[in-house]
């Protein structure tokens, strides 16, 4: 790989007083495919959210272009082209789905972020179940609809690295499959995407490289080759 996108190198992170990462390295390509892979409380989402700057550095470097970005905030990050899709969705309840797409186009404009060519008819096409429900309050959707409006805002800011946090977690499996479909599209689109999971079935259908966590370290990284050649090991390291 070139010059990584985006990179932590040996970065600690910490939750007050509690260590949370001890010296973690990765690092996301250009137009790349990446999977965080671990159990609950590995540190996947600690590593996304210092990915993103919303939490710092505490030891070691977050890389933006190959240059020190440790001391960027969220916002910093996010005009600079790294958008963050969290676990939780955060979706607007009250809001529509229309007005929740139409924020990140807001924030995006004031902010002076990125552009591209995410609009909202392209999100339309790639998630046609928000055009059928363009009308529907947050507060209506069903868990993979709002997924869906979390992922629709974030790829509205045009972003150039997309961190998802368990976008699949909880959803039925044809939604599942329509989720894997959506991602990969936008990846062709050109945007690195790194992808957190627990388990290894949706990152083997997208990544094109693997990082395993355990306790806040990397304890396995590789490509699909190395994967498929140690996947008992792999299939150890993630089990509950």
């Amino acid at each position: 790989m070139t010059s990584p996108l985006l990179a932590l190198e040996r970065a600690d992170a910490f939750y007050g007083q509690s260590q949370a990462l001890h010296g973690v390295s990765l690092a996301i390509g250009a137009n790349e495919v990446v999977a965080l892979m671990g159990r609950n409380g590995a540190g996947k989402t600690t590593a996304i959210r210092t990915l993103c700057g919303l939490l710092r550095c505490a030891g070691g470097r977050r890389l933006l272009d190959g240059a020190d970005a440790s001391r960027a905030g969220p916002e910093a990050l996010n005009r600079a082209g790294v958008a963050l899709v969290p676990d939780n969705r955060q979706v607007f309840p009250t809001l529509t789905v229309e007005e929740n797409l139409r924020m990140a186009q807001v924030a995006r404009r004031r902010a002076g972020g990125p552009r591209g060519t995410w609009s909202l008819e392209a999100v339309y096409a790639l998630f046609p179940r928000l055009a059928e429900r363009r009308a529907a309050r947050g507060r209506a959707l069903s868990g993979g609809e709002q997924q869906m409006v979390a992922i629709g805002r974030a790829v509205l800011c045009n972003p150039r690295v997309l961190l998802l946090d368990e976008p699949t977690e909880g959803l039925a499996p044809l939604v599942v499959q329509d989720m894997i479909a959506a991602i990969r599209s936008i990846a062709e689109s050109g945007v690195a995407v790194v992808l957190v999971e627990q388990n290894m079935r949706v990152p083997q259908a997208l990544a094109s490289r693997f990082y395993v966590m355990d306790r806040g370290t990397v304890c396995w990284q590789g490509d699909a080759a190395a994967l498929a050649a140690d996947i008992a090991e792999v299939e150890r390291l993630l089990a509950i």
